[in-house]
């Protein structure tokens, strides 16, 4: 009789809801596999940017040297052509700024916007 009143005091998780967290982990995680590119690959145009920085040179040679970065660092979603170059005083200042689409279900798209800059001579 005492076994029964315990089981009755006992409570734990239903298979409904670990189904039910188990796809949403599951949702999150297959997320954030299809997001992480979109980042590892903005990190490599932020190094790209400041090897570039670091060479300095004139608004030809900075975009020659950006070029090879990129094309070193497999970067396919940007080029010296959307490369932006300020001058600054004696310096120049480069930036980048693009989208990163990540296709999600059917016609539903995540989109990533990236901003980088870096300045020659700092």
């Amino acid at each position: 009789m005492r076994f029964l009143q315990n089981k009755k005091k006992q409570a734990g998780v239903s298979l409904l809801g670990v189904l039910f967290w188990g796809v949403f982990i599951g949702a999150g995680v297959l997320l954030g596999f299809k997001v992480f590119p979109g980042y590892s690959e903005f990190m490599e145009v932020k190094r790209a940017l400041s090897r570039t920085a670091e060479k300095g040179g004139q608004p030809n040679d900075l975009r020659d040297s950006f070029d090879k970065n990129v094309q070193a660092g497999y970067i396919k979603t940007i080029s010296a052509k959307d490369l932006i170059i300020e001058p600054v005083g004696q310096n120049f200042r480069l930036s980048v700024s693009y989208q990163y689409k990540v296709p999600l279900i059917a016609n539903a798209t995540l989109i990533l916007d990236f901003n980088s800059s870096a300045q020659t001579g700092s």
